[in-house]
């Protein structure tokens, strides 16, 4: 589901949502067990996020 929801939160141009779904791919991936894309997806989600100082979803996701 979210790989058919991201190309349209990246059309929109909505940081902070395509942010929290690379998040939520990488969360995915691990819990599968394929660590390289889960990793992928996370560096992306953290490449996004550092220009703009986004930083609530990275802690959010701390407690999991």
């Amino acid at each position: 589901m979210l790989d058919r929801a991201l190309p349209l939160a990246e059309q929109a141009d909505r940081a902070s949502l395509i942010i929290e779904m690379e998040m939520l791919r990488g969360i995915a991936y691990h819990a599968k067990g394929q660590l390289a894309l889960a990793f992928t997806a996370i560096e992306r989600a953290l490449r996004l996020a550092q220009p703009e100082g986004y930083m609530r979803v990275f802690l959010m996701r701390g407690y999991q």
